[in-house]
């Protein structure tokens, strides 16, 4: 009887600690969903024919040419 006690308790905290685990997970996938401002690539890298991923959300104009 003390063991299943014992056992509940600990499969109960496993639960919780998994449930605030996922939670923190799904919170950081949704803020990644929006585009990072402040790592914008130089529009120059931008302007080309195959232009790479970092593109699709604009570029910087404050970088040197």
């Amino acid at each position: 009887m003390i063991r299943s006690r014992k056992l509940t308790r600990r499969l109960v905290l496993l639960c919780a600690l998994l449930m605030c685990l996922m939670a923190l997970t799904t919170g950081f996938s949704l803020n990644n969903n929006r585009p990072n401002r402040a790592y914008l690539p130089c529009c120059s890298a931008c302007d080309s024919d195959n232009p790479p991923l970092a593109c699709r959300y604009g570029c910087s104009p404050s970088c040197a040419h």
